[in-house]
């Protein structure tokens, strides 16, 4: 009887129990505070060059269905430095006093896209959870090597939101790296002006606004005419300022274009595409200057006329002097011409005098035999006259002159 009354307490006892310990059979317990139930995985595109927006997942798992997610981070690391979060996300312990189960958090997924062109800003976006969710970009980005870090939390042993340092799991994983390289954008605002009087073109554009663009590219081609294309453009330099002048002196068409150069993930040069003047001019054209013209007839005249009268002097005497030499070629010819012709000259062609007279090569002995001849001839004239006057009286007075043998007599006028 005594038995029967035992077994009997017993199994009411245990009715009695069996809510209370399935209760706290459903109860989220805290997990092994030694183990790591964390499991990380980063999904992005492989090692390597990448440009533009490329997609990126993250997924975060408990091996320990018991535990909870108190918290992760996406960060964006360029070498070992942060340069930004893509977001950041903190979930409510299940732990607390009551506990709720319905608080628990297994496990978490994260799909977001990156332009790489940005960083993300710091601190991110708190609702980072879901599929494309595009995070909140930062400053323009530097090309280079990029890391994606993810750090999660679980709540461990004993962990609340009061007091989230007890027991706290942790896990961290980093992509692997990633080679940005994206190219440089266009220069703009390209503008031209030329400067007459220092026959320079200058040429003049914005700053890009990529914070790794260190250098300008500048082009020019020269045509002749405006409305022909441009065959070869020549670079004449890689600048560092927005601006540049060029000497152009030649009457020509010039135009020019500007590019912007960056490095990429290797630190090779990129050249973005060439942006050339859109507004007035997009050219310039080069005119050659008009001769200058002399008023002034004074200056004219001196130009023309020599100053000097020994000029004059020698371009009067010259031609006298030619015609002096040019008497005796003549005078050869006709030697050659009439043979025997020489002996009744004064003087040989030897220029040996003919009885005794000096020839005078010189040509002055013209001139004496200009002065001798007239003097003969007026003494045969004299001569002459009075012969002419002897016979006149012989005539008037009668008497007529008579040759004795053949001769006349001498003695007639006695």
């Amino acid at each position: 009887m005594r038995r029967f009354i035992a077994l009997t307490a017993t199994a009411a006892l245990a009715l009695a129990l069996a809510p209370i310990s399935a209760a706290r059979a459903q109860e989220p317990q805290p997990p092994n505070p030694n183990q790591n139930p964390l499991s990380i995985t980063i999904n992005k595109p492989a090692a390597g060059a990448v440009s533009g927006t490329i997609e990126v997942s993250v997924d975060i798992a408990l091996s320990d269905a018991t535990d909870s997610i108190r918290r992760y981070t996406v960060t964006l690391l360029n070498g070992s430095t942060e340069v930004g979060q893509f977001c950041t996300q903190t979930f409510p312990s299940p732990f607390g006093t009551p506990p709720d189960p319905e608080l628990r958090k297994p496990s978490a997924a994260v799909r977001f896209q990156w332009n790489t062109e940005r960083t993300p800003a710091s601190g991110g976006d708190e609702n980072c959870e879901g599929n494309g969710v595009l995070p909140s970009g930062g400053s323009l980005s530097k090309n280079g090597t990029y890391k994606i870090r993810v750090t999660a939390e679980t709540w461990g042993a004993g962990g609340n939101e009061q007091q989230p340092g007890q027991g706290v799991n942790t896990d961290d994983e980093s992509s692997g790296d990633l080679a940005v390289s994206n190219a440089p954008k266009a220069p703009t605002g390209v503008k031209l002006s030329y400067d007459k009087g220092k026959s320079t073109i200058t040429i003049e554009w914005n700053k890009n606004t990529e914070p790794d663009v260190s250098k300008y590219r500048l082009q020019e081609c020269i045509v002749d005419k405006s409305s022909k294309p441009c065959d070869e453009w020549k670079t004449l330099a890689d600048v560092s300022s927005t601006a540049a002048s060029v000497e152009a002196t030649k009457p020509n068409i010039y135009r020019y274009r500007v590019a912007a150069l960056r490095p990429n993930a290797s630190n090779q040069t990129m050249v973005s595409e060439y942006a050339s003047a859109k507004g007035d001019p997009t050219e310039i054209e080069v005119k050659e200057d008009p001769p200058e013209t002399t008023t002034s007839q004074p200056q004219a005249t001196a130009e023309t006329v020599p100053p000097t009268p020994i000029t004059v002097t020698k371009t009067v005497v010259q031609p006298t002097r030619r015609v002096q030499r040019a008497a005796p070629e003549v005078v050869q010819r006709i030697v050659e011409e009439e043979p025997g012709y020489e002996s009744k000259l004064p003087y040989q062609e030897s220029g040996e005098a003919i009885g005794g007279l000096p020839i005078d090569e010189s040509g002055q002995g013209e001139g004496q035999r200009a002065i001798l001849i007239p003097l003969a001839g007026g003494a045969l004239l004299l001569v002459f006259a009075m012969q002419v006057h002897y016979l006149n009286r012989r005539a008037h007075a009668g008497l007529e002159p008579v040759p004795v043998d053949g001769e006349w007599d001498d003695d007639w006028d006695e």
